[in-house]
């Protein structure tokens, strides 16, 4: 009874070990950004290049409170589409184990580059011909609740489906290397998704995209309408589907906003409601 009761363990052991998902050891990034530095004379010198055909803002800070306060002249810089900017700071005894400690952060968009254009429709993040269910709109209980995502909208997109730009606009960011998901928040960092960059200074996003699902690269331009992905089950999610979300700059980061599509207003939008490209098909809805 004990060998027997040792062995169903054992069972259950190996299985639970087959299924866990091992989550990544490194982090992917939308976009590499160039930097250099170099120190003479007291002086620290720090080069930025913008990679991407979008206005950045990048942070530069220290882990040592104190050398912190030195660079805050520095802290917070827009560098434009592609721009290259150098920046000098004076410390005194300057060193490689203080050098250690400096950190950069880049965010896309700018507040200084953000004029909305209040004539701007969107159109569904799918083909015309495809039909799909809202599985969560604004303000929506499961995981819409952050200034980050208030506006966003989930269509019960599945895995291998095709994946549509809302609005034309510029690529800048791609993550696509990620193939783990599911229901718990420890996913939420290994969803793919693609950025894109609007003249208005609006960016969309289209997040869990299958791996390898991106179907335009960093750099290219997209008409409204385009296929720029394929639909997976990446990062934070219950079920397969597309979180579609409208981000507008704010001083220090990104918060959702709220748009109009072709086929009518996304706060329309609610929980159930089927919709299509041409007309939005009020059918089993429910709140």
């Amino acid at each position: 009874m004990i060998m027997k009761t040792q062995f169903l363990c054992l069972l259950i052991l190996i299985g639970l070990s087959l299924g866990c998902k091992k989550l990544p050891v490194a982090s992917e990034r939308q976009f590499s950004m160039e930097t250099d530095f170099n120190w003479e004379n007291d002086s620290l010198s720090i080069t930025l290049i913008n990679p991407v055909k979008c206005p950045l803002r990048v942070r530069i800070y220290h882990t040592d409170p104190e050398v912190d306060t030195l660079l805050e002249e520095v802290s917070s810089i827009v560098l434009e589409d592609l721009e290259e900017k150098t920046l000098s700071v004076l410390i005194d005894n300057w060193s490689d184990d203080i050098q250690e400690g400096l950190r950069l952060s880049a965010s896309l968009g700018a507040l200084e580059f953000f004029s909305p254009d209040s004539n701007a429709q969107y159109g569904l993040p799918f083909p015309p011909k495809k039909v799909y269910t809202v599985v969560q709109g604004y303000n929506g209980s499961f995981s819409h609740q952050s200034d980050f995502s208030r506006y966003a909208i989930d269509f019960d997109l599945h895995p291998g489906d095709t994946v549509c730009a809302a609005r034309g606009g510029v690529v800048v960011g791609v993550i696509e290397g990620y193939d783990i998901g599911g229901n718990n928040r420890k996913y939420r960092p290994y969803a793919n998704y693609l950025s894109i960059y609007h003249e208005d200074g609006v960016i969309t996003q289209y997040v869990h995209l299958l791996k390898d699902g991106g179907l335009v690269q960093l750099g290219d331009t997209v008409t409204r309408g385009q296929p720029i992905g394929i639909c997976g089950m990446t990062g934070f999610s219950s079920s397969p589907h597309l979180h579609f979300n409208v981000l507008k700059p704010t001083e220090s980061s990104s918060v959702s906003m709220p748009i109009i599509f072709t086929t009518g207003a996304g706060a329309d939008l609610k929980k159930g409601m089927v919709v299509s490209y041409y007309t939005n098909i009020d059918l089993n809805f429910s709140e």
